[in-house]
């Protein structure tokens, strides 16, 4: 017999991870989310291309999905070839550094925890050196992934001592001489990035900065536009470009005129840009690129932050 149901929007109930912003990735499809939802695992009623949250769920059997190993650093999972990502969903508690982690991949590529891996008893070796602010020249026994997130930890904590933002992608290049040289390549490192965001600072302001705080100080009627049909189907091209280049629409917001804040993951960091909402042209890219963000569109932009990130150039000017 015929079921009659698959030609009507008959609700159905899933569980999926959602990670913030206008939709749920389910795997197979995008749906918009309808209703409020903080990041998490939740049970969404789904009709058609919606999906509502209803309530907190616990996560499902993971084991489908390709795993993902390493050590945790404030937020972070550190991998083989250095790679530190942070979590779309974190775990419930937070891990002692250097702690052994197994992560899970989602299919838009967000990590997942799926609990806590074994230890080998060099970890221990490596959390004493960090605490008593040594480094690894003279531990033995530590794997690579192990030695990149005491780099990333070296880095992190030395750039909250020194009042410097830093992230993990900002010094990938650097790993093996923060590991063996450690708060010396920090502070090089942490001059550097620096001297290039007040050098930024100093360029003249664009008028569409200017336009932006403006709007920011408007910020109900940014709310009101954003409510409109307009705004969704902005939202659909930036996640369509977005999805295209392995990155993750978090959120988006009108700062005025055409202006559109978008807030997105990309290989485990989180980047704000701003563009154009007719044609995704990068106003700012969030990024230090030498004024040259206007030759950009969002579809472009993830694959340059990428080549930053490989020649040791990434430096994130945006919070």
């Amino acid at each position: 017999m015929t079921d009659y149901r698959r030609f009507l929007a008959v609700p159905d109930e899933q569980v999926w991870p959602y990670f913030g912003g206008p939709f749920v990735e389910t795997g197979e499809r995008r749906l918009r989310v309808v209703g409020t939802a903080e990041p998490g695992w939740w049970r969404f009623q789904v009709t058609g291309r919606l999906a509502r949250p209803l309530a907190v769920a616990d996560p499902p059997d993971l084991d489908r999905l390709p795993a993902v190993r390493g050590y945790a650093v404030e937020g972070y999972l550190v991998s083989a070839g250095g790679r530190a990502e942070a979590f779309g969903l974190s775990p419930p508690d937070e891990p002692l550094p250097f702690t052994p982690i197994l992560g899970r991949r989602w299919p838009t590529g967000e990590l997942l925890f799926d609990g806590w891996d074994f230890s080998t008893g060099v970890e221990d070796d490596v959390r004493r050196a960090f605490e008593e602010r040594a480094t690894l020249a003279t531990v033995r026994g530590a794997p690579a992934a192990l030695r990149a997130a005491f780099g990333y930890a070296v880095l992190l904590r030395t750039a909250a001592e020194a009042g410097v933002r830093a992230r993990p992608a900002e010094a990938r290049p650097q790993l093996s001489a923060l590991a063996d040289e450690g708060e010396a390549v920090a502070f090089r490192l942490l001059g550097l990035l620096h001297a290039e965001r007040e050098a930024a600072d100093a360029s003249p302001t664009p008028e569409w900065v200017r336009a932006r705080d403006e709007a920011l100080r408007r910020r109900a009627t940014g709310r009101t536009r954003a409510m409109g049909r307009a705004a969704e189907r902005a939202e659909e091209r930036a996640a369509d470009a977005l999805y295209a280049a392995r990155a993750g629409l978090r959120g988006m917001r009108w700062l005025g005129g055409d202006q559109l804040e978008v807030r997105f993951d990309l290989d485990g960091e989180r980047f704000v840009s701003i563009v154009d909402s007719g044609s995704l042209q990068v106003l700012d890219a969030g990024i230090c690129l030498d004024g040259s963000d206007g030759q950009l569109t969002l579809e472009s932009l993830p694959s340059v932050i990428r080549e930053a990130m490989s020649m040791g150039r990434l430096n994130i000017t945006s919070r």
